[in-house]
This record gives structure tokens, sequence and C-alpha cells, in this order.
């Protein structure tokens, strides 16, 4: 795995895409699809960046919620790509009203590729 430095993160964020990664993948996370489903405990949908309440964001949001700190996704092309899929990618054909529709194992294969290989390869994890 790279490491924080690498990825251009602050270890905090760094720490939070781990434990957002395994939560995703243990299902501690529950993607909701549309806003009529009701709201209980910690909620993942990629284009919700935070809730008010801050149990329902996507994976920027997520890392924000987790460590308290505000997280710049424009920071690094590799970081906005990650958090907002096709954005820089153009090879990506995903609009923002289907990242509503990225799963959680989606999102967890996304972050462990960006982990990896310091991009998150939406393409790929789509399919």
């Amino acid at each position: 795995m790279k490491t924080a430095k690498e990825l251009d993160l602050t270890e905090h964020q760094y720490q939070a895409l781990i434990q957002l990664r395994e939560g995703l993948c243990r299902g501690e996370f529950v993607h909701r699809r549309n806003k009529k489903e009701p709201i209980s405990g910690k909620m993942f949908n990629m284009s919700v960046w935070k809730n008010d309440c801050g149990t329902l964001c996507c994976i920027g949001g997520w890392v924000e919620t987790l460590t308290g700190e505000d997280f710049n996704p424009q920071k690094s092309p590799e970081i906005h790509e990650l958090t907002h899929p096709g954005a820089v990618s153009k090879t990506v054909s995903v609009s923002n009203h289907s990242w509503r529709n990225i799963t959680e194992k989606q999102a967890a294969a996304a972050i462990t590729n960006f982990l990896e290989e310091g991009h998150a390869h939406w393409d790929e994890v789509l399919k």
C-alpha cells in the first residue's frame, strides 16, 4: 500500500479511508439509494457529500466525518477522482445522477485501488 504522504493525505485521512473501506466491506455502512429511505446508522451514497446530521455521506464526506478535518478533494487529481467518479478521468461514463447507484462493494474496491495504486480506477470498478 502507498503511504499517506504518497497519496497527499494526512495520516488521519489515510486511516479514515482504511476504516471506511473496512466498514463498507463488513456492511457497517448501508447503501441508501434514494432520499425516501429512512436514515438509520451509518449510511452511504456517493451523490451526497454529507447530510446535516453526518450519518449519510460519500467517500469524501465520511473522511471528513471520521477525522473531524476538512477534506479537499481537489488537493490532487487522484483524490478528486476518488471522491467524484469521472470528474478527472473521462474514461468513466458515470454522471452525478448515477453516483447514487454506486454500491458499498464498488466504493470499497475504488478505495482499495486508491490506497494500493494511487488511482481509484472507477472505470474497472463500475464494469
